[in-house]
C-alpha cells in the first residue's frame, strides 16, 4: 500500500552495496544490454540469487535512483544494490569503473523474486483472471502517477512480474533504465512540465473502463498531493549516491524531480484518460 513517509526520510537515497560472486550466467532474453543471474553477497553475507546488469552509467543511474522512489513510496520492487565487480569476474562493456585503483566496476543488482512477468502471465490459461486483477489493483493509480513523475517511457507488460494475485504481494516492478525520458538523455535535457510517453497508455489505459479510471484517478490524487514540496535536491545530498555515481548527473535528475512533482497529478490523469472526469 501507498505509504509516503519515507520520501521525508534522510535515508531516502542510500542503497547499500553488493559483491558479485564468480560463475553467473549470461540471461539475456532479448535486453540490450547484457543481463547476468547468478550468487550475490549482501549485508549480513546473505548470498541470494540475482541479476546482474551491465549498464551504463546512465540507465545505472536511473535504476538506482527509480528504485529508491519506488521503495520511499512503498511501490513493489525486489530488493535492489549497487554490484561491485573484481576485474576478472564477469565480461562487462558498459559498467563504469571505481576510480580505486583495483579496477572495480559498477552493476545493477536485482534479487530474483522467482516470479514470471505479466507477458506471460496473461498469455497463459487463466489470462483473463489475471488481467481483472491487474486492472483492480489497488495502487494501479500510484503506477500511473510514479511512472509520470520519474518520466517512465518503457513500462511494458515485461518489466512487471506477477504471481497471480496482487493482494498477496505477488506482483514487483522492474527494469527502469529508461526512466527519465530514456537510456541517453543528457543534462540539461530534462523538462519537469515534459510530457513523455507513458507507455501504461498503450496496452492498460485502454482496457480500463471508466469506474476503474475513476477509483485509480483518486489514488493519483493523493500520489500527487503528497509529493508536493518534496525537495529531491536536499534529499539526494542525504543519501550516499554520490559516493559511486556522478553527482552532476543525480543533481540534474534531483532537480527534475523536484520541479516536476506539481505537475505528477495532471501527466498521471492524462495517461489514465481522466481529464474529462475529474
Amino acid at each position: 500500500m501507498l505509504n509516503f513517509q519515507n520520501l521525508f526520510n534522510e535515508d531516502i537515497f542510500k542503497i547499500e552495496l553488493a559483491t558479485i560472486q564468480m560463475g553467473a550466467e549470461v540471461v539475456n532474453e532479448g535486453n540490450e544490454n547484457s543481463v547476468f543471474r547468478g550468487d550475490v553477497v549482501i549485508p549480513g553475507n546473505a548470498t541470494p540469487i540475482a541479476y546482474i546488469k551491465d549498464l551504463s552509467v546512465v540507465q545505472l543511474c536511473n535504476e538506482v535512483v527509480a528504485y529508491c522512489l519506488a521503495r520511499a513510496v512503498n511501490l513493489p520492487v525486489p530488493d535492489c544494490y549497487l554490484g561491485l565487480v573484481d576485474a576478472g569476474t564477469l565480461n562487462l562493456t558498459y559498467a563504469p569503473p571505481i576510480e580505486n585503483g583495483d579496477e572495480d566496476r559498477l552493476v545493477f543488482v536485482s534479487l530474483d523474486a522467482k516470479t514470471p512477468n505479466l507477458t506471460f502471465q496473461v498469455g497463459g490459461p487463466n489470462g483473463l483472471v489475471l488481467w481483472d486483477e491487474i486492472k483492480e489493483w489497488r495502487d494501479l493509480g500510484g503506477l500511473y502517477a510514479y511512472d509520470s513523475w520519474v518520466a517512465n517511457t518503457d513500462r511494458h507488460p515485461g518489466n512487471i512480474l506477477f504471481g497471480g494475485k496482487v493482494r498477496k504481494s505477488e506482483l514487483w516492478l522492474i527494469d527502469h533504465g529508461h526512466c527519465f525520458t530514456g537510456s541517453d538523455w543528457k543534462i540539461g535535457q530534462l523538462d519537469p512540465d515534459g510530457e513523455y510517453i507513458n507507455r501504461l497508455t498503450e496496452w492498460l489505459t485502454i482496457d480500463l473502463n471508466e469506474g476503474q479510471k475513476e477509483k485509480h484517478a483518486q489514488t493519483v490524487q493523493k500520489f500527487g498531493d503528497s509529493i508536493v514540496g518534496f525537495d529531491a535536491v536536499a534529499a539526494m545530498k542525504c543519501g550516499n549516491m554520490t559516493d559511486f555515481l556522478p553527482a552532476p548527473r543525480l543533481n540534474a535528475m534531483a532537480e527534475f524531480l523536484t520541479e516536476r512533482a506539481g505537475n505528477v497529478t495532471r501527466l498521471a490523469h492524462k495517461a489514465l484518460g481522466v481529464d474529462r472526469l475529474l
